[in-house]
């Protein structure tokens, strides 16, 4: 499955290719064909283009038709052409959003939206500050970046739905899951001592105080607030220039 995922969105360009290409080469036989026997209708190489539209559209104007046997033969390759290349492209076209909807389920889609939130992390008090967010009636875009399973996001999509949530998967501290929620275009970053996945509770200062750094470094500007477990730690977000600390 994940091949040929691969293979339509890679092949997506060449089967447009294929069909400007089939479409120009009919026009060029069918106009050798016709152009002695059928010249007012076949006059040019523009109206040997037309036909060849015409036919692979299937509009039918009929207003340009082959009359030599050479001519009939290309316009019934073209026409079969296009049953199979039209059942292809539909094909590629549906894997290429089927494929779409599942890195987004799995939170490997990357992030395109600017001013958003980005909440790295989770814990037991997440679900409560998406509640006050959802509260709050404000239409924000809101990134979570956690290792929480894919069913667990899809419940909470369901729970807040009035909220227009998006998922990235993996370890915020990070460059590249980082870059994937686009943190350089959001507007606020808040960090949470997190307990997602496979990640201990007593090493969450740890990777908020790492986190804290990458995100400075990639999004110089952006405002962080971060939670902190242990009060001798603070020394290591102030030096990150965190504005707030929770």
């Amino acid at each position: 499955m994940r091949r040929w995922l691969l293979f339509s969105r890679e092949k997506l360009p060449q089967l447009v290719m294929t069909l400007i290409s089939a479409i120009l080469l009919s026009a060029v036989f069918v106009l050798l064909f016709e152009r002695s026997a059928n010249k007012d209708e076949f006059g040019n190489l523009f109206d040997a283009i037309w036909w060849a539209i015409v036919t692979t559209a299937t509009v039918g104007y009929g207003d340009k038709t082959p009359i030599t046997l050479g001519g009939r033969l290309v316009g019934i390759t073209l026409i079969f052409f296009w049953i199979g290349f039209i059942s292809l492209f539909t094909a590629t076209i549906a894997s290429v959003l089927v494929e779409r909807k599942i890195k987004e389920g799995k939170g490997l889609e990357v992030i395109k939206s600017k001013g958003h939130l980005i909440i790295c992390g989770w814990n037991f008090n997440t679900g409560k500050m998406i509640t006050e967010l959802e509260n709050r009636s404000q239409e924000e875009e809101i990134v979570l970046i956690n290792e929480l399973g894919e069913e667990e996001i899809q419940n909470l999509r369901y729970q807040h739905n009035k909220l227009n949530l998006k998922f990235v998967w993996g370890n915020f501290t990070q460059d590249s899951v980082l870059r994937r929620a686009n943190v350089k275009d959001a507007h606020s970053v808040i960090i949470l001592a997190d307990t997602s996945g496979q990640n201990p509770y007593e090493k969450a200062d740890e990777r908020t105080i790492i986190a804290t750094h990458t995100i400075r470094y990639l999004a110089p500007k952006i405002r962080i607030s971060a939670e902190l477990l242990d009060s001798q730690n603070e020394q290591h977000l102030k030096r990150a220039q965190v504005d707030d600390i929770i």
